[in-house]
């Protein structure tokens, strides 16, 4: 890690090395959360130059958003390992890597939203299973039991069967 500069981690595309890029400043975490306020500037300017192109980044499409996050989420999460006795780094690197309230919003709607496709896809396979039982003329009884679908939903399945017959 120490070979690499904030800049040559950005050019050679080794965003995977962003999180750990702090372990190049611990032994100095201690001075900069007390005695070096400048030093603890140097630090957070890197991540402010970092964190600047992963915005550029992902803006030119190079780099989704969800990456993004999770670079700069295991980032925090370094951070809060390496620097849990150096509050000021700490509040420094959260301050930029972690960012508004607001980015936290994105990833809730994406994660709702990918929780509801794979209640969807139960749904669908469900569905599929129904069909599969009722081509072997299996009970619709035994199909809700089996499937968990409601004798509504596996007769009008039933229907839709007969009427594509």
């Amino acid at each position: 890690m120490i070979d690499y500069t904030a800049k040559e981690i950005i050019q050679k595309k080794l965003y995977i090395l962003i999180p750990f890029y702090l372990f190049n400043y611990e032994k100095q975490f201690k001075e900069c959360n007390d005695d070096d306020p400048e030093k603890l500037e140097v630090i957070l300017n890197d991540l402010r130059y970092l964190e600047k192109e992963l915005n550029a980044l992902v803006n030119k499409g190079k780099l989704d958003s969800l990456h993004q996050k999770a670079i700069e989420n295991c980032t925090k999460a370094v951070s809060d390992q390496l620097a849990h006795n150096y509050d000021n780094v700490r509040k420094g690197v959260d301050d930029i890597m972690v960012g508004p309230i607001l980015n936290l919003d994105i990833f809730r709607i994406h994660d709702e939203a990918f929780e509801e496709g794979i209640e969807i896809g139960k749904t669908e396979e469900k569905r599929n299973t129904a069909l599969n039982l009722l081509n072997t003329n299996v009970s619709v009884d035994i199909i809700s039991q089996c499937t968990g679908l409601s004798l509504d939903e596996i007769n009008k399945l039933k229907e839709s069967v007969n009427s594509e017959a």
